[in-house]
């Protein structure tokens, strides 16, 4: 009759309706556990290396589990329906009659539906609905179990940990984002052991994270530093104790800044000295300068020595002769000062740049004394006191010695008077 076959269709169809809708949330069940499961250990990881390509995957996995749900949608209602039959065959499967019609009689309603036979076999099957299984499509109790989980652990991630990539999936191609920023402080100029603070501050659109890779001058090695911002959105690194000249370089979205340098400036030190020496006058000797570089030389007593030196950035600078110091003269980079010499002394420099850099440790320089012996005078005619008689012409040879020449000879003469011919006696020389 139809009333019982009816009944078995409507059976069938009852149960092929739940096997799609749970091959349906089967399948959704899966992407949304394997979703939550990749989204939470992103999460994590975003948390502890925050780089834009970790948003960048995490839209990927999203795309994809949504492209998977849309398939499997589709495959499930179209693709794998099982056609009525096939649904009768998978339900009598699972029961446990031993002779069951029910695909019999859907093959029937195909075939003939009016003979007797045919009502028979219609009749016996809707006896058999009670005694079938509802349902041929189960869901795994131990996945729906695991999706609670994940999805308490997703949450936790996405709510206690900062930054998270819910907040940055806007930027599904960070690496072609040209993002503009504020650079600070640029190119500068630092003491030895000073510290420096490079930041760079974003304009519109922001990322959770930047790099900077700092390359040093002196040895052309490089190091890389992911930065995290502070609490008003800029990204800063601190570099103590500065000791070399570096170049430094912000990488923010898909925008590689300019290099900026920093420049380590040493303490102050010479890279130039001259020396001019002015004799005394009596030496009669023409002023002198030496070559570039002597600060060493031996000078008469009396001589002036005026010194010119050389060093970068100066705001002081101090000229120390035998521990006594005295202010120098500053034009620009020279540095002048002189004194006069009448002993063997030392000289050293003490030089003040304008970080503040004091330089005591500069070489020590001498100067010494050349010696002056008197002039010497040798009578060479007569040889020996002579005397002579009045009127009577004597010559006198002399031979004058000195270290540094003679200018003038003086000859100072006494006449002797014979005190026994003197005019009170009488008698005159």
């Amino acid at each position: 009759m139809k009333s019982d076959f009816q009944k078995v269709y409507k059976f069938i169809s009852r149960i092929r309706r739940k096997y799609i809708i749970k091959r349906i949330l089967d399948g959704i069940l899966t992407a949304g556990l394997m979703f939550l499961t990749i989204s939470s250990f992103l999460n994590l990881l975003f948390f502890f290396y925050p780089v834009t390509l970790l948003p960048l995957v995490w839209d990927f996995v999203l795309i994809l589990t949504i492209i998977f749900i849309i398939i499997w949608f589709i495959d499930s209602i179209v693709l794998h329906k099982p056609g009525m039959i096939e649904t009768a065959n998978l339900v009598e499967q699972k029961g446990s009659l031993d002779h069951p019609l029910v695909s019999i009689a859907l093959e029937l309603k195909t075939v003939e539906s009016q003979k007797i036979f045919t009502q028979k076999a219609y009749s016996g099957a809707a006896g058999q609905i009670k005694e079938l299984p509802i349902s041929i499509y189960s869901l795994k109790k131990w996945k729906i179990y695991l999706i609670v989980l994940t999805a308490v652990l997703w949450w936790l991630t996405n709510f206690t940990l900062n930054p998270v990539m819910t907040h940055y999936w806007k930027m599904p191609f960070a690496f072609l984002n040209k993002a503009d920023a504020v650079v600070s402080p640029g190119t500068v100029c630092l003491p030895r052991n000073a510290f420096v603070k490079m930041s760079l501050e974003p304009s519109g659109t922001f990322f959770p994270s930047c790099r900077i890779k700092i390359s040093s001058i002196k040895t052309g090695r490089e190091s890389r530093y992911l930065i995290l911002p502070d609490s008003s959105g800029v990204f800063s690194y601190q570099a103590d104790s500065v000791r070399e000249s570096f170049v430094y370089q912000f990488t923010y979205g898909g925008r590689d800044f300019n290099p900026e340098t920093v420049l380590v400036v040493d303490p102050p030190v010479l890279y130039g000295l001259k020396m001019k020496l002015f004799p005394p006058s009596y030496t009669g000797a023409p002023q002198k300068e030496l070559p570039d570089g002597q600060g060493d030389c031996f000078v008469y007593a009396g001589t002036k020595v005026k010194i010119e030196i050389q060093s970068d950035r100066l705001s002081d600078a101090y000229l120390i002769v035998n521990n006594d110091s005295c202010v120098m003269d500053t034009v620009d980079n020279k540095i002048a000062g002189e004194f006069t010499v009448y002993n063997p002394i030392t000289y050293t420099f003490s030089l003040l740049d304008t970080f503040g850099q004091r330089n005591d440790s500069l070489p020590l320089f001498y100067v010494d004394i050349i010696p002056d012996d008197k002039p010497f005078v040798h009578f060479l005619k007569p040889g020996t006191n002579k005397s002579v008689n009045p009127e009577m012409v004597e010559s006198l040879w002399l031979e004058a010695v000195d270290d540094l020449g003679l200018r003038t000879l003086k000859i100072n003469t006494t006449k002797m008077v014979n005190r026994m011919n003197h005019p009170k006696n009488g008698t005159s020389l």
